[in-house]
């Protein structure tokens, strides 16, 4: 709870509740009864916040504790956001909480602003597990061909990929074709007896389309893990590729896979290589860093431009038009606020706490003073980035001049 809240400090998150389940049976509203903390604008009862926060978080609840996520030790995860590593994403973490001696399941769901897949799954696991899992020291494109590989390594127990149906179709019945199905195209790899997936992959699948938040969107991403009964069971859901992943492991030697599948499907087919834009946060100091969506048309008119060199002629018109939209990007103001900024960064990062009542802020300015890095970091990329395209630019007039 303390790192959310220092999360949504630093604006690395848009807002988060905290909720403490029953022991027993599921009532209706359990989630909003138990709520203990909570990190969100307005009311709870706003449809907004039902829809894209309470309603998802109390389904995704329900499919963990009928998949058994119910014991200590046991927890369940979901990520779900459009393509593209820095794209927000709604989470929900379920685990268990000791206080004051008793242990009690809890619930978190949050939406995170521009994280990567692979740091929010790091820091649940860490909340899970009580200690941080490593990084696997090899980078994949293919979260399939990931998979077959620490497959003949022994680290994965089955494993089933098959292409989503366009239109309507029935879970149960796709699983089991794919299940009775040679590898090819439309399954491009299996993995195993298949004892479990043909139970786990028709209710997630069943339950992943039910989502307001997937139907309105059919490119989205969802990644849902279960760990319980000495197992992890995982589902990839990529609706950009229109590729499903369910996977069965064991043990905590397989959890570096995880992280590495789930950073390359939100990769795959649609990586946004520009920096991500910069929240607008609550604080004086970083309140200035908003500046143009790295979605916005000018860099993404250049790049279009870029890449379609090889196949048209660059005119004069054309190189006008590029330099105009480079020339709107304001570079020397992007400039100017990463000066701030690192001013800013430095007078926080020597600050040390001078008092026993200060000692409780330590963790929140280090991780204030990291976020605040990471954004000086994207705007010398951006700055640099930007630099190059105006020599490119430069060189293709001289040619044309």
């Amino acid at each position: 709870m303390t790192r959310l809240q220092a999360m949504r400090a630093s604006n690395e998150v848009s807002g988060f509740i905290c909720s403490r389940l029953p022991s027993g049976r599921l009532e209706s509203g359990c989630i909003e009864q138990g709520l203990f903390s909570k990190g969100t604008e307005g009311e709870l009862r706003l449809r907004t916040t039902q829809v894209q926060t309470l309603i998802p978080a109390d389904r995704t609840v329900r499919l963990f504790t009928e998949r058994g996520v119910l014991k200590q030790g046991d927890y369940g995860i979901l990520m779900l956001g459009e393509p593209g590593l820095h794209s927000p994403r709604f989470n929900v973490y379920l685990g268990n909480d000791s206080s004051e001696g008793q242990t009690f399941r809890y619930c978190a769901a949050f939406w995170t602003v521009s994280s990567t897949p692979d740091r929010v799954l790091r820091i649940v696991l860490n909340e899970a597990l009580g200690v941080e899992p490593p990084q696997s020291s090899t980078v994949f494109t293919d979260y399939v061909e990931e998979v077959r590989e620490a497959a003949s390594m022994g680290l994965v127990k089955e494993a089933l990929a098959m292409a989503i149906p366009r239109g309507k179709f029935k879970p149960s019945e796709w699983v089991s074709e794919a299940t009775a199905a040679e590898e090819d195209e439309k399954v491009p790899l299996k993995v195993g007896e298949l004892k479990l997936i043909p139970s786990l992959a028709p209710v997630v699948t069943t339950w992943i389309l039910g989502l307001e938040l997937v139907r309105n969107t059919r490119d989205r991403c969802v990644a849902a893990i279960m760990s319980h009964d000495g197992r992890t069971e995982s589902c990839l859901w990529d609706g950009l590729r229109s590729m499903a992943l369910f996977m069965v492991t064991e043990g905590l030697d397989a959890n570096p896979l995880l992280l590495s599948t789930v950073q390359s499907m939100w990769s795959s087919g649609k990586e946004r290589d520009l920096p991500p834009k910069v929240p607008q946060s609550r604080s004086d100091d970083t309140a200035q860093l908003r500046m143009q969506d790295s979605s916005s048309p000018s860099l993404v008119e250049s790049e279009r431009v870029e890449r379609g060199q090889d196949k048209t002629t660059a005119t004069p018109s054309d190189l006008d038009q590029l330099t105009q939209l480079i020339r709107n990007v304001p570079v020397a103001e992007i400039l100017s606020r990463l000066a701030h900024v690192e001013q800013r960064v430095e007078s926080i990062s020597t600050r040390t706490p001078s008092s026993p009542d200060e000692s409780g802020s330590r963790s929140l300015h280090e991780l204030t003073t990291s976020r605040l890095k990471e954004v000086v970091e994207r705007l010398e990329r951006l700055s640099e980035r930007l630099e190059d395209l105006e020599k490119r630019i430069a060189r293709f007039a001289s040619k044309t001049g």
